[in-house]
């Protein structure tokens, strides 16, 4: 840092601007080639910026003391480019009293040494606030991992927590190969059901009608019920459609993938319970093969459970960003 300038904003204000680093403690010395420089603001709240390093790197270990004020909340940005929100464009350590009334809510990837979002932190190691902690996070190709000291009877212990970065979602780690794989998963039914929506949109005169009263099963009269309503016929039309097309959308694009994955649900039950696949049970419409039991309605609805059980629109997805505003501040 010797000869390097820096530019602080108080209160809103800039009231040092591109101005050369000198050591305050003794000026006829220089600044110290080596250690920590520690930022002080006097009695008032400092507007501060994003801070950044002078060079980008690759893999390293970032070494650093904090001293947590109550309800203080920080984070430490890896991985990150030069604009944007570290937690979002980039992966953000939380710096955070978690322990405060404010934060008594906080998910399980919000507390201290979390990477927001992503990978929930081993709690426990947060000193109280008022005391020093020391902590040191190592980024290693796909994995970072976090030393915690705490003193304890004199006894210095550490404590480690390693992990996959950037692929992790609540309680899921994924590697590499799972994600993408999931996430493939999740685009291939979501373009079942676009398409499916779709072809019914430009094909003229399309109905349900026809494949209601095809229906075989114990719910075979409830389903030839809706088809002979006429009032009610055209309602399930458009709901079948429009339903089929923005669950489409929803898990092709990974954009409020709950609700996606919830109508998918619905839909293939009831397509699943109107055609049963049953021993000596001829449909009128054709189907695809010979199924007894398993069709490929149940298949995809397991395959939208499995999506549902380890989701990935928090990672690769819009949900991402859509989902941003329940970032604690």
């Amino acid at each position: 840092m010797i000869g390097d300038r820096v530019t602080v904003h108080l209160n809103g204000e800039l009231v040092t601007d591109h101005v050369i680093m000198e050591n305050y403690w003794d000026r006829n010395q220089p600044i110290f080639p080596l250690e920590q420089i520690e930022l002080q603001a006097h009695g008032s709240k400092v507007a501060y910026r994003d801070i950044y390093t002078k060079d980008e790197y690759d893999n390293f270990v970032f070494r650093f003391e904090f001293q947590l004020t109550p309800g203080a909340n920080n984070g430490l940005g890896i991985r990150t480019p030069m604009e944007g929100d570290a937690a979002y464009v980039g992966m953000e350590r939380q710096i955070i009293d978690n322990d405060a009334p404010v934060y008594e809510k906080l998910q399980m990837y919000q507390y201290h040494g979390s990477v927001y979002g992503i990978i929930p932190a081993k709690r426990g190691y947060l000193k109280p606030v008022g005391e020093w902690n020391y902590e040191e996070v190592v980024a290693n190709g796909d994995y970072t991992e976090t030393l915690y000291e705490t003193v304890s009877n004199a006894k210095t212990k550490t404590f480690q927590t390693k992990h996959l970065i950037f692929y992790m979602n609540n309680n899921h780690s994924y590697t590499k190969p799972q994600l993408l794989w999931l996430v493939a998963l999740r685009v291939l039914i979501g373009w079942y059901f676009l398409y499916e929506g779709l072809a019914k949109v430009f094909t003229s005169g399309w109905t349900s009608y026809g494949y209601l009263m095809d229906s075989q099963g114990i719910f075979a009269s409830f389903f030839k019920m809706i088809a002979q309503n006429q009032f009610v016929l055209p309602i399930i039309d458009a709901i079948n459609v429009y339903g089929l097309i923005f669950i489409g959308l929803f898990l092709m694009v990974g954009c409020f993938t709950k609700v996606g994955h919830i109508g998918a649900l619905i839909l293939l039950s009831l397509y699943y319970l109107s055609h049963p696949p049953l021993l000596n049970v001829v449909y009128i419409l054709r189907t695809e093969g010979s199924t007894l039991w398993v069709d490929k309605n149940l298949i995809m609805l397991g395959a939208v459970i499995v999506l549902m059980a380890f989701p990935t629109s928090r990672i690769i997805g819009l949900d991402r960003f859509i989902l941003r505003n329940r970032k604690i501040k």
